[in-house]
């Protein structure tokens, strides 16, 4: 009876996937249910942003691209904008220039390019000129870029507005590395064992415990070598805590070079990891925990 109740288990898939025509290099969430994300082609050196759903994957625009094509990342979203920026010089890595783009549209809405970034959140916007012998801030308004207020170095009110520069908006659960130190170590390393050789992993275990589904991912030596360079494989396994039964698995990438930390996380009752650098996964939790 046990065999056809397994038999019959139903498959549980990933409610979207989201795939880049190069490797996803950097996603950002907003904070109220969009993402976007750079998707970097390497050879050509081209960088290309896109906008998702985050519940649904549903795609809002993509192959948004500027005139420089490949020193240009993101700098924060706020307020339904997203910002971007370059580079002083391509070998420096101090951010330079502000481009706003709507984040609904994909449109651009303003451009300065002679000032820094320097602080973006909760509707305001501090920039930055480093003139020969000082520096001078700029407070600017998000929807135009205009300036609003400018302030000396020395100015009190900096630090009123740079108050709590820290990202994220702690939505996001990490994992984290399975050790002697974890709370309840010797029943999550028993739960864990029978589907992980902990003598062909290299590096951690990380996991999180989200009720009775334990998620964990690890890197096992693979078959492959490329001369005496032993690759790894990066997998993910979803274990229900109490029965001891395999939920859901995935091999999250083939042939690493090395570990990889943070290969996944929770956020907003799904679970995300990027496959192969280039596919951005969302699982829902609940169906997970419909399968426990």
């Amino acid at each position: 009876m046990k065999f056809f109740r397994i038999f019959r288990q139903k498959k549980i898939r990933p409610a979207w996937e989201f795939k880049a025509k190069g490797f996803l290099w950097r996603i950002v969430f907003s904070g109220d249910g969009r993402i976007v994300g750079e998707d970097r082609d390497q050879i050509a050196k081209s960088v290309s942003f896109f906008c998702l759903d985050e519940i649904t994957g549903r795609v809002l625009w993509s192959g948004l691209e500027f005139s420089e094509k490949w020193w240009i990342g993101i700098e924060a979203i706020d307020g339904g904008i997203v910002f971007f920026h370059e580079y002083v010089k391509p070998d420096l890595p101090q951010h330079f220039k502000i481009l706003a783009v709507g984040l609904e549209t994909g449109k651009l809405l303003w451009r300065n390019d002679e000032l820094q970034p320097f602080h973006i959140a909760k509707g305001k916007i501090l920039a930055v000129k480093d003139l020969f012998e000082k520096r001078i801030y700029y407070q600017l308004n998000t929807a135009t870029g205009e300036v609003e207020k400018e302030f000396s170095e020395q100015d009190e009110n900096i630090g009123l507005i740079s108050k709590g520069r820290e990202s994220g908006d702690g939505a996001t659960i990490f994992p984290e590395i399975l050790s002697g130190d974890v709370e309840g170590y010797d029943r999550l390393a028993d739960v864990i064992r029978p589907y992980c050789d902990r003598r062909r992993v290299e590096g951690n275990v990380e996991f999180i415990l989200h009720g009775d589904l334990l998620i964990f991912n690890y890197h096992e030596t693979a078959k492959s070598r490329i001369g005496d360079e032993q690759l790894l494989n990066n997998h993910l396994k979803v274990v229900g805590l109490s029965r001891k039964h395999l939920v859901y698995s995935d091999l999250i990438t083939e042939n690493a070079h090395a570990p990889v930390p943070d290969s996944f996380f929770l956020r907003g009752g799904q679970l995300f990891f990027v496959k192969e650098r280039n596919r951005l996964v969302a699982v829902r939790l609940d169906a997970l925990a419909s399968a426990l």
